[in-house]
């Protein structure tokens, strides 16, 4: 929900019922298991979420960032 404070400023607020966690949103949708890789099942998933503490399934999508975005090409800075 949006709102505007006295300065013009919107203010963004989420109802407490609609705030998930990124498995929480995917167990949401209709049918997600379908959509999953064949080596990855909705049972292993399961799994992983509840033995994952918070912390380091955070640490886990940031590595995961960092390796993903280490693969780009980047071109080299060089002066000319």
């Amino acid at each position: 929900m949006d709102t505007v404070d006295a300065k013009g400023k919107i203010k963004k607020t989420y109802p407490q019922e609609q705030v998930m966690t990124p498995y929480e949103r995917l167990t949401s949708i209709l049918g997600y298991a379908s959509t999953l890789r064949p080596e990855l099942t909705a049972e292993t998933l399961q799994q992983l979420a509840v033995t994952m503490i918070d912390n380091a399934a955070a640490k886990h999508v940031q590595d995961s960032r960092a390796k993903l975005f280490g693969m780009f090409n980047r071109r080299p800075k060089v002066a000319a």
